[in-house]
């Protein structure tokens, strides 16, 4: 069995590349509807997930 790829502490295998999920999360918000209620609200919780997410390193 091979080991798991492991890139700053974080198993790029099951989550992808930490940078590439910020990104994701990031471009996934966008304020075309004009509905400013749904739209913040997606903001919150990308950010509670990227919050969340387990990068490697201590992020304070």
């Amino acid at each position: 069995m091979q080991p798991e790829a492991q890139q700053d502490g974080v198993n790029v295998a099951a989550f992808g590349h930490p940078k590439q999920r910020v990104l994701e999360v990031l471009s996934s918000l966008s304020y075309r509807t004009g509905e400013l209620s749904s739209y913040l609200l997606e903001i919150a919780q990308g950010v509670s997930e990227l919050k969340n997410f387990s990068y490697g390193f201590n992020a304070r």
